[in-house]
């Protein structure tokens, strides 16, 4: 029973989160009007082999929200894509959406606002006024189990001409990804077999201790 114990410590150990913030200042302007917006990477390496958990840190000006579409994507063309904006505010009554000026802070890595499947409401129905949101049109948790080195690319595109006094504007973007050296469920399935190995022996132990009838 101790060695079991040691040896679930052991693979409980082997589960330890990683969390790494990678961050990138792009103050590239978002063309008006234009579905081939731009685009940035950030490459990230050196981290546990299994993703379990990835926020996106978001710092846009100028423009107005609702004529933004974002996604985040992981691999390139044959990788993982996540809607992050869809047109905010944007419905069958309102179709230009929200006519806000942007979100995040002003000095480009100390980053206030974040998209978070923890997040309790869609960045959808942004207001102005909170920090944190869910993607619109996606989950973060499409990421969970991949492999997080590599490079994670941003696209950001103004979809509607016209827009507030100034052009959208991407300065900054971040990631903030939690990782695990294995995936759990491997660890608690390689533990659950060793207890069944243990439980046999303990059975055999036994049926060998009875008097013979």
């Amino acid at each position: 029973m101790k060695y079991l114990q040691s040896l679930s410590a052991l693979l409980l150990a082997g589960v330890t989160a990683q969390a790494s913030l990678t961050t990138s200042v792009v103050n590239t302007v978002i063309p008006d009007g234009n579905p081939n917006g731009v685009t940035s990477t950030l490459t990230v390496g050196g981290l546990a082999p299994v993703i379990s958990e990835v926020v996106v840190y978001l710092n846009v000006s100028g423009g107005f929200d609702g004529d933004l579409y974002a996604t985040l994507n992981l691999g390139g063309s044959s990788g993982t894509t996540v809607v992050l904006l869809n047109r905010i505010g944007s419905s069958p009554e309102n179709p230009f959406g929200s006519s806000a000026a942007g979100f995040g802070d002003s000095t480009g890595t100390t980053y206030e606002f974040s998209l978070s499947d923890a997040a309790a409401t869609s960045i959808h129905n942004y207001d102005g006024t909170g920090s944190s949101y869910q993607p619109d049109g996606g989950t973060l948790s499409s990421f969970n189990g991949l492999d997080p080195d590599g490079d994670w690319i941003l696209f950001i595109a103004d979809m509607a001409s016209g827009g507030g006094d100034s052009p959208s504007t991407l300065v900054s973007w971040g990631l903030d990804i939690t990782a695990v050296p294995e995936p759990v469920n491997a660890a608690l399935g390689v533990f659950a077999g060793i207890g069944l190995v243990v439980v046999a022996r303990q059975t055999l132990w036994r049926k060998r201790r009875q008097p013979a009838v």
